[in-house]
């Protein structure tokens, strides 16, 4: 069965390593893909008025509402990142950020139980745990949208060359088997 992948691309480089990740995971999963570039979007931070928990939705009217869209209707979402000083770019924390009316019951993303996610990040250094913030932030946001986290694929050490490595190819190769799999483990391709 073909799925419907949308990578929300965190990085400002739409041919850099991050983007390398996200196109070696498309390849091995059946479907369409889509890119939507972050940094090409308006999308302001969640400013905390508490709108949407009074039930009156997201004040704020750019963008964010055109990738709510396209989020719902992809069957798998996936976060593309590289790390900007420990943790995930702005304009993905800033959308991030906007789930709130989410989480506030204001909006859904269907709660189809086969929706899947996935975290790709990349950074420059390679040290102890440096991946732990991206992880959580990421996972967390997933999460709260009801979207299982399928696997993180992550990749040191690309400042001057991407990773691909046996051990980051074989880590797509699982998350790419996690995203076709029916909810009681049965394969879709």
């Amino acid at each position: 069965m073909t799925k419907r992948l949308l990578f929300l691309n965190g990085s400002p480089h739409r041919n850099g390593h991050s983007m390398a990740l996200a196109r070696q995971l498309a390849h091995r999963v059946p479907g369409d893909a889509r890119f939507l570039h972050l940094y090409d979007l308006t999308i302001a931070p969640c400013r905390g008025c508490d709108a949407c928990r009074d039930g009156k939705g997201c004040i704020l009217r750019d963008d964010c509402d055109a990738v709510v869209a396209a989020m719902a209707e992809a069957d798998a979402v996936l976060l593309v990142s590289p790390l900007h000083f420990t943790s995930l770019t702005a304009p993905l924390v800033a959308l991030i950020s906007r789930f709130q009316q989410f989480w506030n019951g204001v909006r859904t993303l269907g709660g189809r139980p086969d929706k899947r996610g996935g975290i790709l990040v990349t950074a420059g250094g390679e040290y102890p745990k440096m991946f732990d913030a991206a992880r959580r932030v990421g996972g967390a946001a997933l999460v709260s949208l009801n979207i299982p986290v399928s696997g993180m694929v992550t990749a040191s050490g690309t400042d001057s060359r991407p990773d691909l490595s046996r051990e980051t190819l074989d880590a797509l190769d699982n998350l790419a088997a996690a995203l076709v799999a029916l909810p009681d483990g049965t394969d879709h391709r």
